[in-house]
């Protein structure tokens, strides 16, 4: 169905029995046929889902199986469905958002923690709370300019003194909120890609030990993102901004 790299496994279905194939040393093309052995007492499940229900954007089955052993996409594919699709949007504009919904999927409380449903249902709507909570306070505790810097029409820059800056309590404030959402933000995009790697077995390739913080720190957009299309069928279903899985209700959660 697609170019796949040596050791990518996928979930086939032969006479209604579903299996794990792995794809054969030097990969395969787009379009090449191979085969593999089959055994049906060795047949492995890869993961499981609630079913879906018919409605516009459910296929009316199962989430299709996710591969095991390596991304579905590479870490800059954020493109792969578009400019304006929803998963990346939330990744640009409301990375927890993206985040509490992927663990959802995952069953994973606000904490990146094994959760029960009472639990992992309301991940998201805690991420949310906890963006518009910082974007109130970043808004009231935004230190005030002490100076303005003019440009004349003679093209002479000037400073003007625009009254007293804002009192140390308030800068301190300001920036201890400031530290305190992103240590957070990094936190939880670094475990929600080691709670993806630890469900689908996929080995870390650089900075051994330390790749998901790596990868949450250089690049949080597209580490998020990545999580969620590794999560997420979103060939066969639409995605949403504002559900607490991305997908449409009821979305499928994955059972790990």
């Amino acid at each position: 169905p697609a170019t796949l790299a040596e050791g990518y496994q996928f979930q086939a279905i032969s006479n209604g029995t579903s299996f794990i194939v792995t794809v054969p040393p030097g990969g395969v093309k787009e379009g090449q046929t191979f085969s593999v052995p089959f055994s049906p007492t060795d047949q492995v499940i890869m993961a499981e889902s609630t079913p879906m229900v018919g409605g516009k954007g459910a296929i009316g089955d199962d989430l299709d199986m996710m591969p095991h052993g390596a991304w579905k996409d590479g870490l800059c594919g954020c493109l792969n469905f578009g400019l304006c699709h929803p998963s990346l949007c939330n990744a640009i504009f409301c990375q927890l958002v993206l985040a509490g919904q992927v663990l959802t999927r995952l069953r994973r409380n606000w904490l990146s923690l094994p959760a029960e449903p009472s639990a992992y249902k309301n991940t998201t709507k805690i991420m949310l709370a906890i963006t518009i909570v910082y974007c109130l306070a970043a808004r009231i505790l935004q230190p005030k300019p002490d100076h303005e810097v003019l440009v004349t029409p003679s093209g002479e820059i000037i400073v003007v003194d625009v009254g007293d800056p804002s009192p140390l309590w308030q800068v301190f404030l300001f920036h201890l909120c400031s530290l305190a959402f992103g240590l957070f933000a990094l936190y939880t995009i670094m475990k929600v890609r080691g709670a993806v790697r630890e469900k689908y077995r996929i080995p870390e390739k650089q900075c051994s030990g330390m790749e998901d913080c790596c990868c949450a720190f250089w690049c949080a957009c597209c580490t998020v993102a990545q999580a969620a299309r590794h999560t997420a069928n979103y060939e066969q279903r639409r995605a949403l901004c504002c559900s607490d899985t991305g997908l449409p209700a009821p979305a499928p959660v994955l059972i790990v």
